[in-house]
């Protein structure tokens, strides 16, 4: 899709080594990169905002007081939150890699893996709403929010 464009915003470090990666792939010059911290604030306004393995790296308050927050903060009318993150399932044996990123985040984040009322919880906690949830082939589940 050569027509789109995007912003890779991260931390000044990460930014700084996404430059090669990004050449590596022939869209350096569709993609602009912008070092901040999602934490304090999103100071950029877009159609769609990405978050891949964020939620999982924090607690429910920090996930719904910072990170959402900041994201419905940041958005205007019309755009869309999409959320990245393998998900919880109902028995430990249907997924055993997401218990075991459960357990890593716990012990390493001080987060953990959710389930999808979990984060439903938590999008409806910092006023955004579940448009559509589906699942890829490796395991993640892309939930698109408003």
């Amino acid at each position: 899709h050569p027509h789109l464009a995007g912003i890779l915003f991260d931390r000044p470090p990460t930014i700084a080594a996404a430059r090669s990666f990004l050449q590596s792939q022939a869209v350096a010059d569709r993609v602009q990169r912008v070092g901040g911290d999602l934490v304090a604030e999103i100071p950029l306004q877009a159609d769609l905002y990405l978050l891949k393995g964020v939620l999982q790296q924090w607690d429910d308050e920090e996930a719904v007081a910072i990170i959402l927050k900041n994201c419905r903060n940041a958005m205007p009318d019309g755009a869309k939150l999409v959320i990245v993150e393998r998900l919880l399932p109902e028995r430990a044996t249907d997924d055993p890699a997401a218990i075991m990123l459960d357990l890593h985040m716990m012990t390493i984040t001080g987060g953990r893996a959710r389930s999808l009322a979990d984060v439903e919880a938590l999008l409806s906690d910092a006023g955004l709403a579940p448009l559509s949830v589906g699942r890829t082939s490796s395991g993640l589940s892309i939930i698109q929010c408003a």
